[in-house]
């Protein structure tokens, strides 16, 4: 897989595949914030999402849904169902997590990983 560049507002965060949470400290250019949620202001995952995919078109297609659908999600701030989370990380080959995608409930919708990231905190720490 190619390097992807993800940028991101100061003070924003982003939770990589492994868990670990990466802090924004550069500003964005006009360039790229023209591409932000129009709901939030803010680059969030779904926003990643479609940078790294290049294009909400082309995300839309890898995941199996319609353009509009991907546009709806990003216009209304909306949370795309877990089946689409799913399928968002597996097109960013894990540049967007589920986690990052739905964080109020994902530990509730896949406790399988809540467990996991548990087990590597532990191991890293001793």
């Amino acid at each position: 897989m190619p390097d992807r560049t993800i940028t991101l507002r100061p003070g924003e965060s982003f939770v990589l595949s492994d868990g670990t949470t990466i802090v924004a400290a550069e500003s964005l250019d006009r360039k790229v914030s023209t591409g932000l949620s129009m709901h939030t202001g803010r680059m969030n995952a779904l926003d990643i999402a479609i940078k790294t995919a290049e294009g909400v078109g082309k995300l839309a297609a890898a995941i199996g849904v319609g353009q509009s659908v991907v546009s709806n999600w990003r216009a209304r701030g909306t949370t795309p169902d877990a089946v689409h989370c799913v399928a968002i990380e597996r097109a960013t080959s894990g540049v967007v997590t589920r986690q990052a995608l739905r964080p109020e409930d994902w530990h509730l919708i896949w406790p399988e990983l809540a467990v996991d990231a548990s087990a590597v905190q532990e191991a890293a720490h001793g």
